[in-house]
């Protein structure tokens, strides 16, 4: 191939590449233009460093070995505005390698899980077999423009291209209204770096120190409060996390809908002598995360990321589970959607733990955790809460229907008993949404079938709850708010509701003194502030301990 073929060549081929860089993800939001614009004159400093590396260095170095390197940064590079976009639309944050890379098997889990194990491995081989493919088209198309570096013409045209488009586009920048040309995009590399600089100069690779000292400050507060909780101790405690349910419901059009629901399941409690109190909780996390939620406010301890939780896990500390096991309780651990053993969780205080394994479940798949909460908690109630026993029980429950992307709510079904009939669940949801996790962020529907999967829940835990014989202590409260555009609108609508319920009419008074907990019935004040949630084990055990 002759020089000026190859020079035509890697020109095309680096507008390819720009097009596939510019291509909008979609959970990736674009700055308002004066006119439509396409993505595709977005200019990409990215891009252009790696082309100029590859130009540059092929010039002296093997072109071959070049390119493999340039995809590389590329792969990284894409990979991590991915990250970058994703993270702050579902977990209300930025994007923060060093801990969010934790995350990831949740992340295989999340797309797999409604598969079964076979297909799982064929999706697997599959998109290895695809990443091979996609390394070996873009190692070829930088090998062509490597390629193009046995002269400073196409490395000096591609600095002076970029150059006259990132200043034409800053050019056109109105800083008080829509723009007539597209921002150009930032950097991931430089955010990368001033990530990677930011985190060494704080030292924020070692969570060690900053665990300790929280553990020590937790175990103070502990060792304040009473240990021995009189008040509790032939009552049956239960703790029911309901996935997602956050007051971020209160910033849609459903505020009527949610309130008249609460109130009409409050009236059904209170005919069968229920008491309720209700108010808001501040858990440090914010659209995903919900295992951290629950250590936190079983634990005392703030936890805001992955390797803090792991660093708690790894650790001594005193959990709610472990204070009410040394006076005589029965620990037990639901999680349905566990996939896998996690050893970890013992350390909280848990004797039994149920997790997916521990369900007899074969009817419609829903998301996250495969089967409906009515079926899950029907079965708590037959295996574990009218088991016979001799001991108290202390329960957590972590939901499952809640979960995003809300596309299927299951149908609840009555009388109860129904739920463990064989059969029950195999046919078609109560309601159907057609929203993916690649539509979800700009679904017109999700906050209403967000409101749908939250009000399914919430029946479902107030009919379990009506069905406790035993003296009990329930309490409902949502694990962290869902990841909906409206959670950096409105202030404060990250925390999570609480549902204290008891038929002792003691247990739901001894709160009455604590002003953010302070409205009877199940409907919470909506302008009412909040409470810390890594403060609630030390108020606990105050207020039951009196």
């Amino acid at each position: 191939m002759s020089r000026a073929a190859r020079v035509v060549v890697g020109t095309l081929v680096l507008v390819a590449l720009h097009v596939v860089n510019a291509l909008p993800l979609p959970f990736e939001a674009a700055p308002p233009l004066k006119s439509a614009w396409p993505a595709l004159l977005v200019p990409n400093a990215d891009i252009l460093g790696i082309v100029l590396f590859g130009v540059v260095l092929g010039a002296r170095l093997s072109w071959r070995g070049v390119a493999h390197v340039a995809v590389v940064l590329f792969c990284l590079v894409y990979v991590y505005r991915c990250f970058d976009a994703l993270v702050p639309a579902f977990y209300g944050k930025p994007f923060e390698p060093w801990v969010d890379a934790l995350e990831f098997p949740g992340l295989v889990h999340l797309f797999l899980h409604e598969h079964t194990a076979f297909v799982q491995v064929l999706l697997v081989l599959a998109l290895v077999a695809a990443l091979v493919v996609v390394y070996y088209v873009l190692w070829r198309a930088f090998c062509a423009v490597v390629r193009v570096s046995d002269g400073p013409v196409f490395a000096s045209a591609c600095c002076v291209a970029y150059g006259l488009a990132l200043a034409l586009a800053w050019e056109q920048q109105d800083e008080g209204g829509p723009q007539s040309l597209p921002r150009p995009r930032p950097s991931m590399l430089a955010k990368a770096l001033e990530y990677g600089i930011d985190v060494t100069a704080a030292r924020g690779f070692f969570v060690g120190p900053i665990v300790e000292e929280r553990l020590r400050a937790a175990a103070k507060r502990i060792e304040a409060a009473p240990r021995r909780l009189e008040q509790l101790r032939d009552v049956d405690v239960y703790v029911l996390f309901l996935e997602s349910y956050g007051r971020g419901i209160l910033a849609t059009s459903a505020v009527e809908s949610y309130t008249r629901a609460l109130g009409h399941h409050e009236a059904v409690l209170a005919a069968d002598g229920w008491r309720a109190r209700s108010g808001w909780l501040r858990p440090s996390v914010r659209g995903g995360g919900s295992s951290l939620a629950h250590l936190e406010f079983l634990s005392g301890i703030e936890i805001e990321n992955r390797r803090v939780f792991d660093a708690v896990l790894a650790s001594r500390y005193e959990a709610l589970p472990t204070i009410l096991r040394a006076q005589g309780h029965r620990t037990v651990n639901v999680e349905p959607a566990m996939p896998r053993a996690w050893p970890e969780a013992a350390s909280m205080g848990f004797e039994v733990e149920l997790f997916r394994s521990s369900f007899a479940y074969e009817g419609t798949r829903y998301a996250w955790g495969d089967m409906p909460d009515q079926f899950a908690l029907a079965t708590v109630l037959r295996d574990v809460v009218q088991a016979p026993r001799e001991a108290p029980l202390f329960l957590q429950y972590v939901s499952v229907t809640g979960h995003a992307p809300f596309s299927k709510i299951p149908p609840f079904l009555d009388p109860w008993p129904r739920a463990l009939e064989a059969g029950a669940f195999d046919g078609e949801p109560s309601q159907k949404y057609d929203i993916t996790w690649m539509n979800y962020a700009t679904h017109p529907r999700v906050k209403d079938a967000y409101v749908a999967a939250m009000l399914y829940s919430l029946q479902v835990a107030f009919a379990f709850a009506q069905r406790l014989e035993r003296p009990s202590l329930v309490m409902i409260l949502g694990d962290h708010q869902a990841p909906l555009d409206y959670t950096d609108h409105f202030e404060r609508l990250h925390d999570v509701p609480l549902h204290v319920l008891s038929k002792e009419a003691r247990l739901v008074d001894a709160w009455s003194g604590e002003a953010w907990l302070g409205r009877a019935g199940l409907v919470p004040d909506f302008p009412a502030a909040s409470f810390p949630a890594p403060r609630f084990l030390q108020r606990f055990l105050t207020v039951y301990g009196r």
